[in-house]
């Protein structure tokens, strides 16, 4: 097999070889990793035999952001003071799996490892993919994971299809880290101490309105349950009851919360999730957008620094606006200039 030699800048080239069902290795800021694409069994398979690992370990699922991993495993408060502090970065949480995993991925087991890494050209890689990755780390199973092109070069050239050149910077592991029912265990200490990890998630907090009116009422209750099984304070706006009532207002009551302070985020359900968000997004200091999917949910709050999020108890299944409230609860703004630019116009609409 000829290996391609490439850099950053080749990074669809790359991109395109992983949707291809290829094998790519690539710097991390730990060590090097090997990757493909997650939900590609064959692929798995090779990655596999590359590495000569026993076929009853699973892979890392690496992420381009907390939001996308969120799609694929279950968060809870102190999760996401987690995502918050030390993510991207050097850290792997072991979390529950959610059941839309391929069953090569986490080989049966009830948890998932997801990382978000540190190095934004790696993020941009998985981004351009479209997909998570299944990484570990560039070594033959016993061996010294590869910290350097050379190394990974040596390793694995003629093997797989593309080597990205490029520097790790720590050179150690990510700090590995379950999280249960129980808590939190250690599974393996890198550069964050586990303590900090300990701290941040016991000390985490997060509180979020939530309203609705008539036509979403019993899709209020569920996320509202949702919401405090997982360890989140929920300030319930109404309704209170499937009698018929207006939603501009439940809209107010639920964002006023999050102007004052007294709440980091609104959540907002009508029928269709249309009235309600128009209501929401005439509120001086609120950006809502409709969590119609997955990826519009995630970029909402990523590119348009949403406070806000809207569902349509009518169009949208209970169990996707569940998984979508995770993934935007999950999602950091992104603190690129033109996202941050264009937000900055939005406001001064406002004035």
């Amino acid at each position: 097999m000829e290996t391609r030699i490439l850099n950053w800048g080749n990074r669809k080239e790359a991109a395109q070889i992983l949707k291809d069902g290829g094998i790519v290795c690539f710097p991390t800021e730990t060590v090097f990793g090997l990757g493909v694409i997650y939900d590609d069994e064959a692929a798995f398979r090779k990655l596999v035999e590359v590495k000569k690992r026993p076929d009853n370990k699973p892979f890392t699922l690496m992420c381009s952001s907390a939001g996308e991993a969120s799609k694929y495993c279950e968060i809870n408060a102190g999760v996401l003071a987690l995502f918050d502090r030390f993510v991207p970065g050097e850290l792997t949480l072991l979390l529950k799996k959610r059941d839309n995993l391929p069953e090569h991925v986490t080989l049966g087991g009830d948890f998932v490892g997801v990382r978000i890494p540190g190095l934004a050209e790696l993020r941009s890689l998985i981004e351009e993919v479209g997909k998570p990755l299944l990484v570990p780390s560039a070594n033959k199973s016993g061996e010294k994971p590869a910290v350097a092109f050379e190394e990974a070069n040596s390793m694995f050239n003629g093997s797989i299809d593309a080597i990205i050149e490029g520097n790790t910077t720590s050179n150690r592991p990510s700090t590995i880290v379950k999280v249960d029912d129980a808590g939190l265990e250690l599974i393996r200490e890198g550069s964050i101490a586990f303590k900090d990890i300990q701290d941040t998630y016991k000390e985490a907090s997060l509180t979020v309105s939530i309203g609705c009116d008539h036509g979403a009422f019993s899709l209020k209750e569920k996320a509202k349950s949702h919401l405090k099984e997982r360890g989140i304070n929920v300030l319930d706006e109404g309704t209170d009851s499937l009698s018929s009532c207006d939603y501009p207002l439940f809209a107010f009551k639920a964002c006023e919360r999050v102007i004052k302070g007294e709440a980091k985020y609104a959540i907002v359900l009508c029928t269709s999730g249309e009235g309600i968000a128009i209501a929401a997004n005439k509120i001086n200091g609120i950006r809502c957008g409709i969590g119609y999917d997955d990826e519009v949910t995630l970029k909402t709050r990523e590119h348009n620094h949403a406070n806000a999020v809207s569902f349509g108890a009518k169009y949208m299944k209970e169990e996707d606006v569940l998984r979508r409230i995770d993934i935007f609860l999950s999602t950091k703004a992104s603190d690129e200039a033109k996202h941050q630019r264009r937000v900055d116009q939005i406001t001064s609409l406002e004035k």
